[in-house]
């Protein structure tokens, strides 16, 4: 996958292959709602870093960073104690790469 990769994004690459297999050892052990709202949290950090990686590898003729432009910003969602569990996808693209939301 790396051989046609602009630089940089070798190390994400890497990075969310790390992830993901730490990922799939950690769904193998989860047993409780923390520990399911903790393994949510990081499939969502995962798949932002393969839309920020998919657009660093489309280069400039990617259609993502368009795409997130027509995005509406959204807001937290909660879970029933009403605390903050899921930060949406849009914010943590732009964590990521704020170049690609053009704000």
């Amino acid at each position: 996958m790396s051989k046609d990769l602009p630089t940089g994004t070798e190390t994400l690459a890497a990075d969310l292959r790390r992830r993901c297999e730490t990922l799939s050892a950690k769904l193998d052990d989860a047993a409780s709602p923390q520990q399911d709202a903790a393994l949510r949290a990081e499939i969502a950090d995962i798949a932002a870093g393969m839309i920020v990686l998919t657009a660093r590898s489309e280069g400039k003729d990617s259609p993502i960073p368009s795409l997130l432009a027509k995005a509406a910003p959204g807001s937290a969602a909660s879970d029933a104690s009403g605390d903050d569990v899921a930060q949406p996808l849009r914010d943590r693209i732009k964590a990521l790469a704020p170049d690609l939301l053009g704000d």
